[in-house]
C-alpha cells in the first residue's frame, strides 16, 4: 500500500471541491486491471463524475454509460466529446497513463491534446504492482465526502442515412453505433492495423463479458493481429457460454495475409463477424500506383474462401443491406460471418480520422492548400 494516499486522496478532494466540471481520464495501463476499473467506475458514479480514456484505453469502460465521453484524442475526437473537454471541463484527474506516450495516443504530436498538459490536473500514474497504489487512493476517495457534480453529458450527434445510401468507410461505424444502440448483446471489436483501425475509434462500445470491448494492436505498423486476437477472444468467450459478438473490421490488405487463422474458427467452431472492407489495394500510406501497393485481385471470391471454412457471407453496397444482414448475423452468432464491403479510396469516402490524419502529414510535408487547410480547422477548433 502507498504510504501517503490518504494524503493524495485529501489533495484530491480539495481540487474537486474547487471545480465545477471535472472529468476523469483514464489510460491504458488500467486495462488489464478489474480491480482498479471498479473502484473508478464505483468513484465515478459516487461524485457524478464523467470519465473519457485515451485512444488506446478504448473499450475498457462502458461508452453507453450516462457518464462516458467515449475516447479522447485532441481534434481526432467526436466533436461533441471535444467541445466538452476543451471549453468547459475545469479539472483533470489523470489515472493510469503511460509513462512513455504513443504519438497515437497524444494526437500524432500535433499539439492538439488538451490534457497532455492540461494546467489543473492531478496525475496518478502508479509505481507500485498492479497499481495497488492507485488503487489506496481510490478506496481512500470512496470513503471521502465530496459533494456529487450536476454532469449532463453533451449531446450526441448521430447521423441518419437513408437505405439506400453507400455503406463505405465515412459511415460505416456510425451504421454499427446505431445497430449497437438497438442491441443489448454487446460487440466486441478487433480492428485491423490499417483504415480499419483508425475509423473504429468512432464507434461506441458496451461492456463485454472481456472486460474490455475493443482489442488491438497499439503499434499501428504492426499489420495482421485482428484474426489472432479473435481468435483468442472467442474462445473465451465460447468458454464463458457468453452472448457477445465478436467483430472484426479489416481491409484486404490484413485480412488476405492472416486468413490461415479461418481453420482455427472452423475446427474450434468459433462464432465471428469479419467486416472485409475491401479496394484491393494497401490505401493508408499509399504514395503511388506502384504494384507493391496491390495486395488483392478483381478475381479473388473472398465469399467462397470464407464457405470453405463453414462460414458464409454477403455482399453489401447500401447501408440498408449491410444494417440488415449485420443485425442477422449478430444475432444468430453462429459461425463465421463475411460483410463484404466494396471500399472507395476518393476523400470522401474515408474516415474522419483518416481524411485528418492524412491533412495533417501533407501540412507537415508543406504542402501549401494543406497547411492553410489544417490552420483553418486547427484555428476553428479554439
Amino acid at each position: 500500500m502507498l504510504i501517503g494516499a490518504k494524503n493524495i486522496a485529501e489533495k484530491i478532494k480539495t481540487k474537486l471541491s474547487a471545480a465545477k466540471k471535472p472529468v476523469l481520464f483514464l489510460g491504458m495501463k488500467a486495462k488489464l486491471n478489474p480491480k482498479l476499473l471498479s473502484l473508478i467506475q464505483s468513484f465515478c458514479e459516487k461524485y457524478h463524475i464523467p470519465y473519457v480514456t485515451s485512444w488506446l484505453a478504448k473499450g475498457i469502460l462502458d461508452e453507453y454509460h450516462p457518464l462516458s465521453l467515449g475516447a479522447y484524442n485532441g481534434v481526432f475526437s467526436a466533436t461533441n466529446i471535444h467541445s466538452y473537454i476543451e471549453q468547459e471541463v475545469d479539472y483533470v484527474l489523470e489515472v493510469a497513463t503511460s509513462i512513455n506516450q504513443l504519438d497515437t495516443n497524444i494526437a500524432f504530436a500535433t499539439g492538439t491534446h488538451l490534457l497532455f498538459d492540461f494546467k489543473n490536473k492531478t496525475v496518478l500514474k502508479g509505481t507500485d504492482q498492479l497499481e495497488q497504489d492507485i488503487i489506496s487512493t481510490f478506496e481512500y476517495l470512496l470513503e471521502t465526502s465530496i459533494a456529487p457534480f450536476h454532469f449532463e453529458a453533451p449531446a450526441l450527434k448521430q447521423a441518419i442515412y437513408s437505405a439506400d445510401e453507400r455503406i463505405d468507410f465515412h459511415n460505416l461505424t456510425s451504421v454499427l453505433n446505431q445497430l449497437q444502440q438497438q442491441n443489448d448483446q454487446a460487440y466486441v471489436y478487433f480492428p485491423e492495423i490499417g483504415n480499419s483501425y483508425f475509423a473504429s475509434y468512432s464507434l461506441r462500445t458496451r461492456m463485454s463479458s472481456l472486460g474490455r470491448s475493443w482489442l488491438t494492436n497499439p503499434w499501428y505498423a504492426a499489420m495482421g493481429a485482428s484474426l489472432p486476437y479473435a481468435r483468442s477472444a472467442c474462445r473465451k468467450l465460447v468458454e464463458q457460454q457468453s452472448n457477445d459478438v465478436a467483430v472484426v473490421i479489416t481491409g484486404d490488405g490484413g485480412f488476405n495475409f492472416q486468413l490461415n487463422d479461418l481453420i482455427h474458427f472452423l475446427r474450434d467452431d468459433l462464432n465471428v463477424i469479419i467486416i472485409y472492407m475491401r479496394n484491393d489495394i494497401f490505401h493508408l500510406g499509399k504514395n503511388s500506383d506502384a504494384d507493391i501497393y496491390h495486395c488483392s485481385d478483381k478475381k479473388f471470391d473472398v465469399i467462397s474462401l470464407v464457405k470453405a471454412f463453414g462460414g458464409e457471407g454477403k455482399r453489401c453496397t447500401t447501408v440498408g443491406e449491410f444494417s440488415e444482414y449485420f443485425d442477422r448475423c449478430a444475432r444468430e452468432n453462429r459461425h463465421i460471418k463475411l460483410i463484404e464491403v466494396p471500399a472507395i479510396t476518393e476523400d470522401q469516402y474515408q474516415c474522419r480520422e483518416i481524411r485528418l490524419l492524412n491533412l495533417y502529414i501533407k501540412a507537415k510535408n508543406g504542402v501549401a492548400e494543406a497547411v492553410q487547410e489544417w490552420q483553418a480547422m486547427i484555428n476553428n477548433q479554439d
